[in-house]
């Protein structure tokens, strides 16, 4: 069994224009490069038939979305914002066989309403001579939701309150976890009830008198 294992130094970052400089590539992992490129590119340009290209007609998307929904997920996700900015490094290539490998990496996603950092795996696969994924896993996430007006982020004000209360920090920070906690958790079931087309539950996430 071929095993290969590069980690790769980089010059430049892979960037929202998804073009990358390496100070080094050894051939093997070359093509597996290009690929990544390529999925970033069409992620932060986002074009939209370019981006599920880079996926293997066998990948198997997580939430137990059939492919059908995964793909109108990614779509919505794609062309909402008005910008996608994509980062990668410490990118790590582990290189199993001919045709199989493992990309490790640390992704930074930025838009104007969602940023994230992540550290992430894509299992890539060879066929017909280019590199597709065949699963994605987010290992690790650090999660900031922004604000989509301008105004003062109101938790400013929460957190000058909480400076000049020492004594009531504890709660007062446990109620704020709570709620970010419970809008992240309806954000992500009205997402995934549209998703996989789920009537009900779709609907049970807006309010009787909206």
């Amino acid at each position: 069994m071929i095993f290969i294992n590069y980690k790769l130094r980089k010059e430049g970052k892979l960037f929202f224009s998804g073009l990358l400089f390496f100070i080094y590539m050894h051939p093997a992992c070359a093509g597996i490069e290009s690929s990544v490129n390529n999925w970033v590119n069409a992620w932060t340009s986002q074009d939209i038939p370019i981006y599920l290209e880079s996926y293997s007609q066998e990948f198997v998307p997580s939430k137990g979305l059939s492919r059908e929904a995964w793909e109108s997920e990614r779509k919505i996700k794609l062309i909402t914002p008005d910008y996608i900015k994509v980062t990668l490094s410490d990118i790590k290539v582990n290189q199993y066989s001919e045709n199989l490998a493992d990309v490790d990496f640390i992704q930074y996603y930025q838009s104007n309403t969602y940023t994230d950092e992540v550290k992430k795996q894509l299992s890539m696969q060879k066929i017909d001579n280019q590199w597709l994924i065949i699963e994605e896993k987010v290992i690790t996430v650090d999660v900031e939701i922004k604000k989509l007006s301008s105004e003062q982020d109101p938790s400013d004000s929460n957190l000058s309150e909480i400076e000049s209360k020492p004594n009531e920090n504890a709660s007062v920070i446990e109620e704020e976890v709570i709620s970010k906690e419970t809008v992240e958790t309806v954000l992500e079931h009205w997402s995934d009830s549209w998703s996989a087309q789920d009537i009900n539950t779709y609907l049970k996430t807006y309010a009787e008198n909206f």
